[in-house]
């Protein structure tokens, strides 16, 4: 089954100007194009961020210049899809920030869309064909960043570089697919009552964990200010710098509710060996 849409032709179609049995680029390109587009929209992004933290914080080196500025942001670009590094003499780092997930997901989405319109996938059958498109090559992308971004000080790691990118593309991908074909509630109508009436269930009771583990984070925060802001005042960040300080702590808010839930919920939490 192919689904690299063909335009009808001018007889079939009915519009005049249409050239017969012209066909449109295959669903494979289409998708590539798409991934290197997301995949280039987040690397400008977290460029230009890196770039002005580098600029007015000029006493924390990134190393080379330029080149440890892109190395750097292709390094936060990784980080973003939830890929863990070792650093040398530290070891493994994988405490994320969740929230940057967004930033992906977001272009991903978008770049779900523009495959089935651009691809004139017209069924919601064949979104997986699109995610897949879609997918494929975000994930031999992000291998290549994976390669690319090393240092003798940071290595991410390449399998999972590969991995977490081909499912975040398949999952915000396809929504956004789907999303371009067919409203929420059309898609949700498709789903059976029983499956779908869990779905709600589970939803609402993770948006009644969330809540209250935003509560118990916030409470967190303002009985221990003044701590916050000691740590804050001795990293010397500057105008520009404390504004990239204050979108690395927003990326960190998922994280801090679901420690906050764990909390709450008993088993806690640790970040790394005897912190729990």
């Amino acid at each position: 089954m192919s689904v690299s849409a063909r335009p009808r032709s001018a007889e079939q179609s009915g519009q005049p100007g249409a050239a017969p049995g012209r066909p449109t680029r295959p669903l494979a390109v289409t998708g590539g194009i798409a991934a290197c587009a997301a995949a280039a929209t987040g690397l400008a992004v977290l460029t230009t961020l890196t770039a002005v933290g580098w600029v007015t914080a000029p006493h924390v080196g990134l190393g080379g210049g330029l080149g440890g500025v892109l190395r750097t942001a292709g390094l936060l670009w990784l980080v973003a899809h939830h890929v863990g590094f070792t650093v040398r003499g530290v070891g493994r780092i994988g405490m994320l920030p969740l929230g940057l997930v967004l930033l992906p997901g977001a272009l991903l989405a978008a770049a779900g869309r523009w495959v089935v319109r651009a691809g004139h996938v017209t069924r919601l059958r064949h979104v997986g064909y699109a995610a897949l498109a879609l997918a494929f090559p975000y994930a031999l992308l992000a291998g290549a960043l994976a390669v690319a971004s090393r240092t003798p000080v940071a290595s991410p790691s390449l399998w999972q570089a590969v991995v977490a990118a081909f499912l975040l593309a398949m999952v915000a991908g396809g929504l956004g697919a789907a999303r371009g074909l067919a409203r929420w509630s059309r898609l949700a109508g498709l789903t059976a009552a029983g499956p779908r009436a869990i779905v709600t269930g589970m939803l609402g009771s993770g948006a009644v964990l969330a809540a209250a583990g935003a509560a118990l984070a916030a409470g967190s925060l303002a009985a221990h200010l003044h701590e916050a802001r000691a740590a804050s005042d001795a990293l010397s960040p500057g105008p520009g710098g404390a504004a990239l300080l204050l979108l690395a702590e927003l990326g960190y808010l998922p994280n801090a509710i679901i420690w906050a839930v764990a909390y709450l919920l008993g088993p806690g939490f640790a970040f790394g060996t005897g912190t729990a």
